[in-house]
């Protein structure tokens, strides 16, 4: 129950930015690695692959991440985009005052 009141928190701190807790820590995370398979990714975010394209997918339908082929056809990489890092900085001060 405590992690749910947390993420809460951070929910409504970020909503005036039209991202969700897990929706900052993707953006983030790609900032800080740079663009990532979606298994990778999901592992640096202890995330189950299947909730990470989940919470991907409307990241890439808003322009906020794009998404670029892997090694091979089977592999997606995801790429944050110009307006993904635009998002991302201006909602940096809501989630450092939520903390």
């Amino acid at each position: 129950m405590a992690t749910r009141a947390v993420a809460r928190v951070y929910d409504r701190a970020l909503e005036p930015h039209g991202l969700r807790t897990t929706q900052y820590s993707i953006l983030a995370r790609l900032e800080v690695d740079g663009p990532a398979p979606v298994g990778h990714l999901a592992a640096r975010l202890a995330m189950d692959r299947t909730t990470l394209a989940r919470e991907a997918a409307p990241l890439v339908r808003s322009g906020l991440l794009a998404e670029e082929p892997g090694e091979d056809r089977r592999q997606r990489v995801l790429v944050l985009a110009p307006e993904g890092l635009a998002r991302l900085e201006a909602a940096r001060p809501a989630w450092r005052d939520a903390q």
